[in-house]
């Protein structure tokens, strides 16, 4: 049976594998001259590995996979944002949690004296105690005309930040014979920490916020996206039922829940979830229906 979205949706079909085709093939095309930078292959091969996940995703949605499907447009989302981060950002945001008002005076103190601060170009306390510190990116050394380059450090966590170092409390079970207790900790809290200051959803808007790549109703357009397709990576739902069974009333409460986010008048980022949802439920039943009927000549065994 085809794919009705073949049919339906054949402009926006074409045009989505035409994307994945050009992020696929993007390092095979560059064209460097004498010199080549490094960055600008590794920028690439982001972009392929954007592909991967939007193919993943059109692949499950042609077999009805829906939740699959939006569960890895959940991970091309942050892909994405990360990537304009690491493309294009000159400033990011570090966020500390619990700072309390003997180490904020005494920080104030020390930028004051300027002594290794010239990198800040803004920071902020609240009354909870989180500091929010805005710096600018490493910057290149200049070359004949004197110009240079600020990259940010999400670029340099590509390969310096790894997921799969583990807790420093769990340390003493990942004993690899190289290594002593003390140093895998002191690791493990190393790549906590950049995860919490700089990959965490919070710093990634807060860097985007800082770089002026989104204002505040951009960011909470986001985060409507963000809650919206988190219900299908995470197992705390029946996504199952959401889009297979019981559909019209869960996809509802997905939609309320949407309408509800932090907004005080309608924004069309809520719409579009909302219109996601409404197809879902549209496009279930007619395919629902469809199957029937071409199954209504077979019967099913020992029911």
């Amino acid at each position: 049976m085809t794919w009705p979205g073949r049919t339906e949706h054949a402009a926006l079909l074409s045009a989505a594998t035409d994307l994945i085709a050009a992020l696929d093939s993007l390092l095979g095309r560059l064209q460097h001259s004498g010199t080549h930078y490094v960055f600008h292959s590794d920028t690439a091969d982001r972009c392929r590995s954007l592909g991967f996940y939007l193919s993943s995703a059109l692949n499950d949605a042609e077999r009805d996979n829906y939740a699959p499907a939006l569960g890895s447009i959940r991970s091309a989302m942050e892909h994405v944002y990360i990537d304009k981060l690491i493309f294009l950002g000159q400033r990011f945001v570090q966020i500390f949690r619990e700072v309390d008002e003997a180490t904020w005076a005494t920080l104030q103190s020390d930028r004051a004296s300027g002594a290794g601060w010239a990198d800040v170009t803004d920071w902020s306390r609240s009354p909870g105690g989180t500091l929010k510190i805005t710096r600018e990116g490493l910057k290149s050394e200049p070359d004949a005309d004197g110009n240079t380059q600020t990259i940010g450090p999400h670029y340099f966590l590509l390969n310096d930040y790894s997921p799969f170092v583990g807790s420093p409390d769990i340390q003493q079970y990942f004993d690899d014979g190289l290594s002593e207790l003390t140093e895998r900790r002191k690791e493990a809290e190393r790549h906590r920490f950049m995860h919490s200051t700089y990959l965490k959803w919070e710093s990634v808007k807060e860097s985007l916020r800082a770089n002026g790549f989104a204002d505040d109703e951009t960011l909470r357009g986001l985060d409507v996206h963000f809650r919206f397709l988190s219900a299908f990576v995470h197992p705390n739902t029946d996504v199952l039922r959401l889009v297979c069974g019981g559909t019209h009333r869960g996809l509802r409460t997905i939609i309320t829940a949407a309408r509800r986010s932090s907004f005080t008048s309608p924004c069309w980022r809520w719409r579009s979830c909302a219109t996601s949802a409404r197809w879902l439920i549209d496009h279930r039943s007619s395919r629902s229906t469809a199957m029937k009927r071409s199954s209504s000549s077979v019967t099913a065994p020992g029911i």
